[in-house]
């Protein structure tokens, strides 16, 4: 069968693309090489925790992932051991009852578990899940969790159904050909196709993971891989750009180059092969089939958000903060002082409103208004160019001034400007993991009392 031509994404939209990434790219990069060098107070970041008020997201992190680790992967994780586990239980608990008691005034909305591989351990999942909705008091908080494929099983439901509202398979790819170049070894498409069995209909949303860009794939091999996705009729389907990280350039991409020069013709692609199962974007990367339903960016829904786990990332007003990457020193700050903070960074009112700024553009909105309001000058500056390229992608304002961003064009615009925050946080992780892997080879570690895996 022939395939379609790509017709959504005209040449020179790129170049508008592009503009759009440079206003973010610069600030971002510059932001978080800060981030990395600044050290946390944890007094003060006590004292902001405490005023925080209305409705927040709460982040948790589970970093343990089967074995082999995936070599595209860009996020902190390491191989499951009992005596990590251990460590990362009694801390995590730990930090979540502590955060709760300082933030007395806030409300947990969405609480979103990622790793790593929440779903390893569906008994400390679930204790997670009840000891934050306890300590939060957030029963009726919006709960998103990611799951490796081959933990999907009907007993794994059982034990998080009525807990979890959306649950993200992790299939990433649908060949074993396309699993072996992403070095996702540990799960193969018999998992995915049992999983998407076992949580077909038993939560109120559930997602399907997928990734794309790899180096050589072009429209038709991207086209056949989203449609193979959308048949499979779940709520949503998530299309994750690789990210350019030194781990994906040298276990994936090796010598070669560029990294994706057909990445309109794929994004284009994807869209098509999306609108015609009767799927629209709810990001430039999420395709949903329903209006409403909970997305893996819980940033789009929640201007402050509080952080648990190993290189968690908090956001509050005027701070953002960082935990330690590694378990072993995670956990000894929690238990040193409560929190594991240890690298934070004042943002200044550019960075606060490029951030927001990027966060509304995300999730589809653009309110010119709220940022004048919120940063003065500076936030009409930001929005007037917004606006300006905007225009030129085809939209236009609603009647109350606030817009509704859907032109292919646009989408393809913002997944650019997102894939470049994306892989500046991916690049501050190798940063921040490469100094910690340093020190810990320096510094013996201190012995800490193990308390067992689970409560008896």
């Amino acid at each position: 069968m022939a395939v379609r031509q790509s017709t959504h994404i005209p040449p020179g939209v790129a170049r508008i693309a592009s503009t759009l990434t440079r206003l973010f790219e610069r600030s971002a990069a510059i932001f978080l090489d800060r981030l990395s060098k600044g050290a946390a107070d944890h007094q003060g970041l006590r004292r902001l925790i405490s005023r925080l008020e209305g409705p927040i997201g709460l982040y948790i992190h589970v970093p343990f992932c089967h074995q082999p680790l995936c070599r595209f992967c860009c996020f902190v994780r390491y191989p499951y051991s009992a005596e990590q586990a251990r460590l990362y239980r009694r801390a995590v608990l730990q930090e979540i009852e502590e955060q709760a008691s300082l933030a007395e005034a806030a409300q947990v909305e969405t609480i979103y578990v990622g790793g790593g591989t929440p779903s390893m351990d569906p008994e400390l999942l679930a204790e997670i899940l009840d000891r934050a909705r306890e300590a939060w008091g957030a029963r009726s908080a919006t709960v998103s969790v990611e799951a490796s494929p081959r933990d999907v099983t009907d007993s794994f439901v059982h034990a998080l159904r009525g807990l979890v509202d959306r649950l993200s398979i992790g299939a990433q790819a649908l060949t074993p050909e396309r699993l072996r170049r992403l070095g996702r070894l540990n799960t193969t498409v018999e998992d995915v196709a049992r999983a998407v069995e076992a949580a077909r209909g038993r939560f109120p949303t559930v997602n399907l993971d997928m990734v794309w860009g790899l180096p050589g794939e072009g429209p038709e091999e991207t086209r056949r891989e989203a449609r193979r996705a959308l048949a499979l009729g779940l709520d949503q389907v998530t299309f994750y750009p690789i990210m350019p990280t030194p781990a994906t350039r040298r276990e994936i991409i090796g010598r070669g180059g560029p990294w994706s020069p057909w990445d309109p013709e794929n994004y284009a692609a994807i869209l098509e092969e999306a609108a015609e199962a009767g799927y629209r974007p709810s990001t430039p990367w999420c395709m949903s089939r329903r209006e409403g339903a909970p997305i893996d960016e819980y940033i789009v829904d929640t201007p402050w958000f509080i952080a648990a786990g190993p290189s968690g990332i908090t956001r509050l007003p005027g701070l953002v903060a960082a935990n330690a990457f590694r378990v072993e020193h995670y956990a000894r700050l929690v238990e040193a002082r409560g929190l594991a903070a240890r690298y934070a960074v004042a943002p200044s009112q550019l960075e606060d409103a490029l951030y927001v700024a990027e966060s509304m553009l995300f999730g589809l909105r653009w309110s010119p208004r709220l940022l004048a309001t919120r940063y003065g000058e500076t936030g009409a500056a930001i929005a007037a160019y917004v606006s300006a390229s905007l225009v030129l992608l085809g939209e236009r304002p609603g009647p109350e001034g606030g817009w509704l961003l859907e032109k292919p064009t646009t989408l393809y615009a913002l997944h650019r400007a997102q894939h470049i925050l994306y892989t500046a946080l991916a690049w501050f992780r190798h940063e921040v993991l490469a100094r910690e892997a340093a020190e810990a080879a320096k510094a013996p570690a201190t012995p800490i009392t193990l308390p067992p895996v689970h409560p008896a």
